[in-house]
C-alpha cells in the first residue's frame, strides 16, 4: 500500500496498517533518537514510544498524508530536544564549533541547496560507513541536530528552524559547520580506514546514515508495547471524531427545526 492508502486504514482501525505503519519507519526514528541522544539505546527507545505515541494520537488529524515522514522525524526531534532540557543540558545553536567564513549562513550562498543525498560508493563498506557515523555522533549538540534533520531527515533549513525553534541563519550555520568537522575526522581515520578517502562530503552522508539505520533494530517489547498503545489511541481519535460528527448532526437537525416551527 502507499502512504495514503496506509494511513487511510490505520485511521480506520485497521491493526494491520497501524503495524505495518510503524514498522516501515520505526528503524529509522529509532535510528534517529539514537544518535541525538548521544548513543543511549534506553532513552532511544523511550523517545520513540513518545514519538510514535504522539503520531499515532494525532493520525486522524494529518491533512497530508505525504508528509508523514517529516512530520513523525520532527515529533521525533522535537522529543530528543526536550530531553536535553529536562537533563539540565542546552542546545546553543547560536555558536558553531568551526570558525565559518564571513556570509557563510547567507540562504544564496549555502552550498547544500538542491543536492542530491541519495547515493555513495562507499555504502558497502561497513567499516567506513561506521566511522562516518561516529564522526556524526561526536558533533556537538547543535551541529549533530542539524546534520542529522537535514542530510539524513531530509528536511528543509526553514522546517528544522521551526522544530528546533532557532532562526534559520543559524541552522545553515550549524549545518556548514557540522559538515566542516566531519570531513575534518573522517580525514583524521583516513590511515585505518584507507576507503574513506573516497568519502566526497556531506552530500553523501544521508544515504550512509540511511543505510546505518537498515541495520539496527528496535527491540520487541518496545514494538509490541507502541503497537498496542497506537492502536488504543487511534480508536480513541475515532470514537471522539464520530461523537463530534454526530454531535454536530444533531444540533444541525435541531436549528433546523427550530427554523420550521417558527414558520
Amino acid at each position: 500500500m502507499n502512504i495514503n492508502e496506509l494511513i487511510g486504514c490505520a485511521v480506520s482501525g485497521d491493526t494491520r496498517a497501524v503495524s505495518e505503519l510503524y514498522d516501515r519507519y520505526k528503524n529509522q526514528i529509532y535510528y534517529l533518537c539514537c544518535l541525538l541522544v548521544d548513543g543511549n539505546e534506553d532513552v532511544a527507545a523511550g523517545m520513540l514510544q513518545s514519538a510514535f505515541m504522539h503520531v499515532f494520537g494525532k493520525l486522524n488529524l494529518l491533512k497530508n498524508p505525504e508528509t508523514f515522514e517529516a512530520w513523525s522525524y520532527t515529533i521525533a526531534a522535537k522529543r530528543c530536544r526536550s530531553f536535553y532540557a529536562g537533563s539540565g543540558k542546552t542546545i546553543d545553536f547560536f555558536e558553531t564549533a568551526e570558525q565559518l567564513p564571513e556570509g557563510a549562513e547567507d540562504e544564496n550562498s549555502f552550498p547544500y541547496n538542491n543536492i542530491n543525498t541519495s547515493r555513495s560508493d562507499l555504502v558497502g563498506d561497513a567499516n567506513a560507513c561506521k566511522a562516518i557515523e561516529s564522526a556524526v555522533q561526536d558533533l556537538p549538540a547543535a551541529e549533530r541536530f542539524c546534520i542529522l534533520m537535514f542530510f539524513f531527515c531530509r528536511l528543509t533549513v526553514d522546517q528544522i528552524a521551526r522544530t528546533l525553534q532557532t532562526d534559520s541563519v543559524y541552522v545553515r550555520r550549524c549545518i556548514i559547520s557540522g559538515a566542516a568537522l566531519t570531513a575534518n575526522r573522517i580525514k583524521n581515520v583516513e590511515n585505518e580506514i584507507p576507503s574513506l578517502s573516497k568519502y566526497r562530503g556531506a552530500a553523501e552522508l544521508g544515504a550512509i546514515l540511511r543505510t546505518c539505520a537498515d541495520q539496527i533494530s528496535v527491540p520487541d517489547r518496545v514494538s509490541e508495547t507502541i503497537i498496542a498503545t497506537g492502536m488504543s489511541l487511534i480508536t480513541a481519535a475515532r470514537r471522539r471524531s464520530l461523537f463530534r460528527s454526530r454531535t454536530a448532526r444533531k444540533t444541525r437537525s435541531a436549528g433546523s427545526t427550530s427554523t420550521c416551527c417558527c414558520r
